[in-house]
């Protein structure tokens, strides 16, 4: 099993939690505020200072897009993707929630109502 996690170093990191050893480091070329993979472990999210979120293919290392559309440089704090790798979602310093079709790299809704920053997000493991 796999697990990934992210550092102020601008580095994503994958696990092999039985071996409890890193097997990959990829360069997020940005400060990572937060990431998040799907549940075959082949793609990530990853936001950050910019207000950008990337997404990117684990197993090459390559970032597949920079998808843009949280406001200025507002943080983003949380992302999470569908288990099928196909959507994700981030929550933000601008007191939003975007949601994003990975596949056309376009952010597809907004989500806006929150009186602060959103902090955390989450998408149920039964989501398409």
């Amino acid at each position: 099993m796999l697990s990934g996690a992210a550092g102020d170093e601008s580095t994503i990191k994958i696990w092999d939690m039985e071996a409890r050893e890193c097997v990959k480091t990829i360069n997020a070329q940005q400060t990572v505020m937060c990431a998040s993979a799907n549940a075959g472990s082949t793609r990530a999210v990853i936001g950050g200072h910019s207000g950008m979120v990337s997404h990117w293919d684990i197993h090459e290392g390559k970032r597949i897009a920079s998808l843009k559309g949280h406001s200025g440089n507002s943080l983003v704090w949380s992302v999470a993707i569908t288990p099928d790798g196909r959507f994700a979602v981030s929550g933000s310093q601008d007191k939003t929630v975007k949601v994003w079709d990975l596949e056309a790299g376009t952010c597809v809704g907004t989500l806006e109502g929150h009186q602060s920053s959103v902090h955390s997000v989450a998408i149920s493991p039964t989501a398409p």
